[in-house]
């Protein structure tokens, strides 16, 4: 996959030339599936979170003691 065919880096959510252009090199030398643009909101929030909590990554815990917070698991091949 090639820079100007990879997913979400376009359109961009800025018309700042030099991040825009950073941007490219980084997909370019990474190549990633897609690039995600992150704009801070609430929607944002929960589709995040909901994936890592759906992949096992985070546990949810009790919102009545300590709202929006997780607990984060590292992988069983992971060593710290």
């Amino acid at each position: 996959m090639t820079v100007a065919t990879t997913p979400g880096l376009a359109p961009a959510p800025t018309a700042h030339a030099r991040l825009l252009a950073w941007v490219g090199e980084v997909a370019a030398l990474t190549t990633p599936a897609e690039v995600v643009w992150c704009d801070g909101s609430d929607e944002e929030w929960q589709r995040l979170t909901g994936r890592l909590v759906d992949a096992g990554t985070l546990v949810r815990l009790a919102d009545e003691h300590k709202p929006n917070s997780f607990w984060a698991r590292s992988g069983r091949n992971w060593t710290a």
